[in-house]
């Protein structure tokens, strides 16, 4: 079994740029109606292959990255996805810095 270890967004929707560590165990994420809690959990369906479009990239920004790292016990390294939208709709997906495409990542 696998853990989410870190979820870095970058330009998406409302956030600027955020880090976030999660520790071992229960993680519970809290908040006011329109704290963002929903940003958060549609940054690790992408992250899973959910499908986006140019219009969840903040307001003035040309690009929105997101990057997860997972510690998946059956392998020795850590797992790190990376996608990256952007504008003109050239979206990237990167697993362990190799290119992939949508339906692999899936």
């Amino acid at each position: 079994m696998g853990t989410l270890e870190t979820l870095k967004i970058k330009n998406l929707a409302l956030i600027d740029s955020l880090e976030i560590n999660f520790g071992k165990g229960l993680n519970i994420i809290t908040g006011e109606t329109g704290a963002g809690k929903s940003i958060l959990m549609n940054s690790l369906l992408f992250i899973l292959g959910k499908r986006a479009f140019s219009n969840i990239i903040r307001k003035g920004r040309d690009r929105c990255i997101i990057e997860a790292i997972f510690d998946v016990e059956e392998f020795e390294d850590y797992i790190i996805i990376k996608r990256e939208f952007s504008k003109d709709n050239k979206n990237k997906i990167k697993i362990n810095d190799n290119f992939v495409t949508l339906s692999k990542l899936r």
